[in-house]
């Protein structure tokens, strides 16, 4: 039985002959004549790019955009995907491509909060992510209903659990071509800063105008896309309300991580971007939230993620 092995080696006179041997061909392929097969069209939503073309942070708004078009054009999509919710009402989507970041904040950060260790994440597939917080109007359009405790149709949907805006994304799927899901937490801040290693994806200092924060004495979530967008064209990343993420919480493991998605289960899921009440320090790009999948809050709505 062991002579039958894989890696079993047997030597013999080249003029013995005996009942035991014989002799299996091999040949040499003409590879000029060789007809060469066509190789089948890859997914366009399985394109990965090349290491050379993946963006690594940190990179220009300029540079995000020439990527987002040219990540666009491989897939055959448009830079901003916009759903037909009926009535009029646009579900509007931005692409961002593939690339590699660091996630999480350097020791030295005001406000850094010890569960935000910094690591390199690459994000190997381009996935698209809300242009805004999913607003009142849209949340009805699919739920027939408004949970919201300040109500305004062009204000992010609140009082809203991680369970319930899963009940949205079924019927958001089945209403229209599908693919919308909850972002990761490492798509989310890779969105996020677009690029930018600072504190916030505008640089290391916030003002009123730069987001809805406690500072901005709002006192309640405003309309969406109130401020100026980041270099990928995404509002109100920064406060407003808090956005809930696909991932249960944990610590970020050791080393270089690729797609993460948090921990296997946990009682709690992430939430991201701050909100109205909150410190400068909570509006943070790599801030942590976490609470109960069935906890709703008036300052916690979502954002939309979609696979191509």
């Amino acid at each position: 039985m062991s002579e039958a092995r894989s890696s079993f080696r047997n030597y013999l006179s080249p003029t013995i002959r005996d009942i035991y041997r014989g002799l299996r061909l091999a040949r040499t392929a003409d590879l000029k004549a060789a007809v060469v097969p066509t190789a089948p069209k890859p997914d366009p939503a399985e394109i990965m790019p090349a290491t050379g073309n993946l963006l690594v942070a940190p990179f220009s708004e300029a540079k995000a955009k020439e990527a987002q078009k040219e990540t666009a054009k491989n897939l055959q999509k448009e830079v901003e995907d916009k759903a037909d919710l009926g009535k009029g009402m646009k579900l509007e989507m931005v692409l961002i491509p593939a690339g590699k970041f660091k996630m999480g904040s350097p020791e030295s950060e005001k406000g850094r909060s010890n569960d935000e260790k910094q690591h390199e994440v690459t994000i190997t597939k381009p996935f698209y992510m809300g242009k805004y917080e999913v607003t009142q109007e849209q949340w009805e359009s699919v739920m027939a209903n408004n949970p919201s405790e300040t109500k305004g149709s062009k204000l992010p949907v609140t009082e809203v659990s991680w369970e319930n805006c899963q009940e949205f994304i079924v019927k958001l799927n089945t209403k229209t071509d599908g693919g919308y899901r909850f972002p990761t937490e490492a798509e989310w801040e890779y969105a996020c800063r677009a690029g930018t290693t600072t504190v916030y994806s505008f640089g290391d200092k916030i003002t009123p105008k730069d987001a809805n924060y406690e500072d901005s004495l709002k006192g309640q979530p405003i309309a969406v896309g109130d401020y100026k967008p980041n270099a990928f064209g995404l509002y109100d990343m920064h406060g407003n309300v808090w956005e809930w993420c696909e991932d249960y919480y944990a610590a970020y493991p050791e080393g270089f991580l690729t797609d993460p998605m948090g921990a296997v289960k946990d009682e709690r899921r992430v939430l991201r971007g701050g909100s109205f009440p909150g410190d400068e320090s909570y509006a943070r790009s790599s801030i942590r939230f976490v609470s109960p999948g069935s906890y709703q809050f008036d300052h916690a709505g979502f954002r939309l993620a979609r696979t191509p």
